[in-house]
C-alpha cells in the first residue's frame, strides 16, 4: 500500500520506503511524517517483513523539514513545537527500536530531518558525493532533534552540530557516520547486496540480535536524550533569531534565505583556502 507521497513495496521479505515529494526534494511535511510512523508500527506486527530499505525519489534522499509547512503544524508558539518535536520523537525512536534491521539508502542531500532519519537507521548506504548536514542553526533553530551519538565521536558531533557545515558521504565514511560511501551507479547494487544477506537470518534472531545490540548502547539512553531535546528545540525555535529568520524566508523566499543565511560561512571557508 502506498500514498503519494510514501511509495511501499516488498520484495523476498524487503520492503523499500521511498520518500516520494522528488519537487520538494523530499522534506518532511507532517503528513508524510505520520505516514511514517504508521508505516512502520505495521512493519514492526508484519511478519513476512524481515528487512527495511528506506530511500528518496529524484535528486535526493531528503532535505530536511518542509520550512513552507511550519504554519501548518502549527508550530507558532512553544507548545506547539512540541508536539512537532514530539512527532519527530516518536518516528525515530521507533525506527531504532524496530525489530527488524532498517537501512538507508542515501544520496544527493541527506540534511536536517533526513539527517536525523538517516542516522536513526541501523546501516546508511550512502553515495559518495551525497551532502550530510543539519544547517538549521544558521537561522536560529535547533540542530539537536537527534544526535547520532552511536555513530560518531562527541567532537566531531560538536563541529557538525554548531557549525551547520556539510560534508559527504566520503567524509561520513571516514568518521563512521555511514558504513559505506560508494558511486552512484553502485547504490542500488550494494543496498540490494546487504538487504538480501539480512533476509537470509531468522527474523527473530535479527531482533534479538538488534534489540541486544540497542541495549549495550542504551547506558546513554538515546530515548531519554531525545526527550530532553524535544524540550530544548521547542523553546529554540520561538527565539528572535530564529522568528528573524523566518521572516526572511517568508518575504523573499528561500533562494534568498539560502544565500544570506550561508554566505557568511561559505565566505570563511573561501578565505581559508590557499
Amino acid at each position: 500500500m502506498s500514498n503519494q507521497h510514501l511509495i511501499y513495496s516488498v520484495n523476498d521479505g524487503i520492503v523499500t520506503l521511498t520518500l516520494n515529494r522528488p519537487d520538494k526534494l523530499n522534506a518532511i511535511n507532517a503528513e508524510l511524517e505520520n505516514d511514517l510512523i504508521e508505516k512502520f508500527k505495521e512493519i514492526e506486527h508484519d511478519k513476512s517483513i524481515s528487512v527495511v530499505v528506506i530511500r528518496g525519489s529524484g535528486r535526493a534522499f531528503c532535505s530536511g523539514a518542509d520550512m513552507s509547512g511550519d504554519a501548518e503544524l502549527g508550530t507558532e508558539d512553544v507548545q506547539g513545537w512540541r508536539s512537532a518535536f514530539l512527532r519527530t520523537h516518536r518516528l525515530l525512536n521507533a525506527m531504532v527500536q524496530l525489530p527488524k534491521p532498517v537501512i538507508a539508502a542515501t544520496h544527493g542531500y541527506a540534511l536536517g530531518m533526513g539527517f536525523y532519519i538517516a542516522t536513526a537507521s541501523d546501516i546508511i548506504i550512502s553515495t559518495m558525493d551525497c551532502k550530510f548536514g543539519v544547517p538549521e542553526i544558521r537561522h536560529g533553530q535547533s540542530s539537536t532533534g537527534w544526535v547520532p551519538v552511536w555513530n560518531v565521536s562527541r567532537n566531531m558531533m560538536m563541529e557538525l552540530l554548531l557549525t551547520g557545515d556539510m560534508i559527504d558521504g566520503s567524509r561520513a565514511k571516514e568518521i563512521g557516520l555511514v558504513n559505506m560511501a560508494v558511486p552512484a551507479e553502485k547504490l542500488d547494487l550494494e543496498v540490494e547486496r546487504l538487504s538480501r544477506k539480512l533476509a537470509l537470518i531468522d527474523p527473530t534472531v535479527l531482533a534479538m540480535n538488534k534489540a541486544t545490540i540497542n541495549f549495550w548502547y542504551s547506558m546513554i539512553n538515546q530515548e531519554i536524550a531525545s526527550l530532553y531535546s524535544v524540550e530544548t528545540n521547542s523553546v529554540i525555535n520561538v527565539s528572535e533569531p530564529r522568528k528573524r529568520w523566518d521572516k526572511i524566508y517568508r518575504k523573499e523566499g528561500i533562494r534568498a534565505f539560502l544565500k544570506k543565511r550561508d554566505e557568511p560561512f561559505n565566505k570563511i571557508d573561501r578565505e581559508a583556502k590557499p
